[in-house]
Formats: structure tokens, sequence, C-alpha cells
């Protein structure tokens, strides 16, 4: 997630990336993926679908992982990777516009924090913590993000978040 503003008003809140979940409408490319790498999407009957092994009689045991995941792109999973999850980052260039912002702020959150926080909640969670140059403490501001999502009765998964911030000059 790319955040941008100025320190005169609240950030603006820019997505450069999207969620890979097996069953996000806009990933269409990253099903077919899965696929063609031997994985299968199955939905789980609560709107939710998940990558499982090809072949279902090759299940994951419970001592290997999880044996299905909702997203497709994974750190944590190397059991499913022959299924299609993969660690690989799907990835993008893009140009700072530090003429029309006063500073970016790059957030890289898990499913978990996703998955219970909408982008104005980060929002507002990040706009406490911009108050002027050099006052943006990356650590209170992950823990601030952290204990918003853990606050989520729906929170179950693991909450991880890492900040980066770039001021521009």
């Amino acid at each position: 997630m790319l955040l941008q503003g100025s320190w005169s008003q609240d950030p603006v809140v820019s997505f450069v990336s999207r969620q890979h979940r097996a069953n996000d409408p806009g990933c269409c490319s990253e099903a077919r993926r899965v696929e063609r790498e031997g994985g299968k999407l199955s939905s789980t009957g609560y709107r939710e679908w998940r990558v499982y092994p090809g072949d279902r009689s090759e299940r994951v045991s419970k001592s290997q992982g999880p044996g299905s995941l909702a997203v497709t792109r994974s750190l944590g999973h190397p059991e499913l990777s022959k299924y299609g999850v993969t660690a690989i980052p799907e990835m993008e260039e893009i140009e700072l516009e530090g003429g029309t912002f006063d500073f970016s702020i790059v957030l890289l959150l898990t499913d978990g924090i996703t998955d219970v926080l909408s982008q104005s909640a980060i929002c507002g969670a990040v706009s406490k913590f911009v108050e002027g140059p050099g006052s943006v403490d990356c650590g209170m501001l992950a823990g601030a993000i952290i204990d918003c999502a853990a606050a989520e009765e729906s929170a179950h998964d693991d909450l991880t978040v890492v900040v980066l911030v770039v001021e521009h000059l």
C-alpha cells in the first residue's frame, strides 16, 4: 500500500498493489496461474475461495501447514509452493510524485491486517502519526496499525506491518 500526502492535509491513499486472494475478482490471472502450477481453487462456502493441492488425495498434513490458503502469494507456506502459492512478489515500478506530495509512506501488510481493516481505517491510523517533516516514528505507526487490527473481533491471523517513509525534499 502506498500513501502520499502533504504536511498540511491528511494523506491521500493510493494502492499500488492488490491483495492476492484466491477469490479476488481482479485476480483472474492469479487463479489461472495457480491452476497452471498444479493448485485448485475451491469455495469454503463463506464467500471465500482457497488454494488447495491439485490432487485432493495428496492433502498437506496439519504438521506441514494449513492444507489450504486464501492468498496466492505467501512467504510462510512453502509446503503449498508446488500448488501455485508463491513467495515471488508481483512488482510494479512507479515514480513518486515529489512535486505534488511532501512524503510517501509504503506499508507492507499481511492479510491478517487487510482482512480486518479498511483502507480508510489504515489511512486514519497513519494520519495520526504524520505531523511534520521527520515526525513519523515507523515503529509507533506499525504498532498502532497492529493494535487497530487486533482490536477487531474478526482478527485471527498473523498481524505484520513494515513501514517505509520517504520524505520528498
